[in-house]
């Protein structure tokens, strides 16, 4: 497949072809069809694609894109974990003794955190 290469400042434009499924075909229902779409990847993305298609992994780049793209399919399930991840870690500090809780008070919390933002940052300049 032939793809449109553009040079635009430090990126790389190309048009490649995607395949997407199409309801209701007559002819022949299995058959996926493709829509042209234009990408940009950066150089270094670029250089990796056209790498693994010079030596033979993928037939072309739009295979390269194709194949990633699958891979995220596969892996939907990371987000949730990430997320579960966070929902026990805010579990374990809601456990946590109410004299290691930093008190804020609903009116002031905002002033209250830049305080202790600035008092960290005086820490830190002083060595303590």
């Amino acid at each position: 497949m032939p793809l449109d290469f553009q040079r635009q400042s430090r990126t790389a434009r190309f048009v490649a072809a995607s395949s997407r499924p199409v309801i209701g075909l007559s002819a022949n229902e299995d058959q996926a069809m493709t829509a042209k779409i234009a990408i940009e990847l950066d150089d270094s993305h670029r250089e990796f694609a056209e790498k693994i298609v010079k030596d033979g992994l993928y037939p072309s780049i739009s295979s390269v894109v194709q194949a990633g793209i699958e891979q995220m399919m596969q892996n939907d399930d990371v987000p949730a974990d990430a997320l579960a991840g966070m929902a026990d870690e805010i579990r374990r500090r809601m456990e946590l003794p109410k004299d290691q809780w930093i008190p804020l008070e609903g009116d002031t919390m905002f002033e209250e955190v830049r305080a202790l933002i600035r008092q960290k940052k005086l820490e830190k300049q002083n060595g303590i």
